[in-house]
């Protein structure tokens, strides 16, 4: 398969949020580098909840077929997503050649989905399945467009899905081995630690980015830094003190000492 046949897509709404502008300028780079199309969408609107912002996946997705109408694979990514190697090609990671295939997906183990969509590969025929996902967005519960893929169209078109394990393509940081991730996908964090640890990543490369090395977070990294630890720790303090005042950190310490107890007879 040639890399003409591939189309990142991508766009994170609304516009405006730092890490997004960083991983748009890597994979805008990457792009160019294998000659993958990229259609990136940061402008159309869908209401400002949580679930539609999930689901405008599909609407994107969409959209970037009608762009570029004979592209063979879609690979939707998320804006909290970055490419590790710029040099690397999708295609020495993963075979793309069984035009018979609909998706290739990603697991998300240890954690309970069994994908994560924040990564998702669309062959063309497969984007009427994204119309139809997109249709039943309306008081889908969490995780939204991840549940219907993972309960519906899953099961539906089980033997025309691949399911992969997420270390180059999905590898999301700090869960899965991020030795030979293509594609880091910096997920589970509040904002200010992606823009820090996407920025930190890539430091070399946006050195002389002057629309980066003139915002706050570049020019004032080591406070971010520090603020960013000191919301992890507050954190955890009312998270512990949760725990003592409702009576379950006595029951966890309980737990503690009679595996240790145990472990000892082993």
């Amino acid at each position: 398969m040639t890399s003409g046949k591939i189309c990142i897509v991508s766009g994170h709404y609304p516009k405006g949020v730092f890490f997004t502008e960083l991983t748009k300028k890597l994979l805008i780079e990457y792009c160019k580098n294998h000659n993958y199309e990229l259609y990136y969408d940061d402008e159309t609107e869908v209401p400002l909840e949580v679930s539609e912002l999930h689901f405008r996946r599909c609407l994107i997705l969409c959209k970037a077929q009608e762009k570029f109408p004979n592209v063979e694979w879609y690979i939707w990514l998320d804006t909290d997503i970055y490419p590790k190697m710029l040099s690397q090609p999708i295609e020495s990671c993963i075979d793309l050649s069984d035009f018979r295939i609909l998706y290739h997906l990603f697991h998300e183990k240890p954690w309970d989905y069994p994908v994560n969509t924040g990564v998702k590969i669309v062959n063309r025929k497969a984007i009427p399945l994204e119309k139809e996902v997109y249709s039943k967005r309306f008081n889908c519960p969490f995780p939204f467009e991840q549940k219907i893929m993972a309960d519906y169209i899953l099961p539906k078109y089980r033997e025309q899905i691949k399911i992969h394990d997420p270390n180059q393509l999905n590898c999301i940081y700090g869960l899965h081995n991020m030795d030979e991730a293509l594609f880091l996908h910096v997920c589970n964090k509040t904002e200010l630690e992606r823009n820090l640890i996407i920025l930190n990543k890539n430091i070399t490369y946006f050195k002389n980015d002057a629309d980066v090395i003139k915002n706050k977070y570049y020019r004032y990294y080591y406070y971010y830094r520090l603020l960013a630890l000191w919301h992890k720790a507050k954190l955890k303090y009312k998270t512990f003190k949760k725990l003592l005042l409702n009576g379950e950190f006595k029951v966890i310490l309980k737990n503690m000492r009679s595996s240790r107890v145990n472990n000892q007879f082993m």
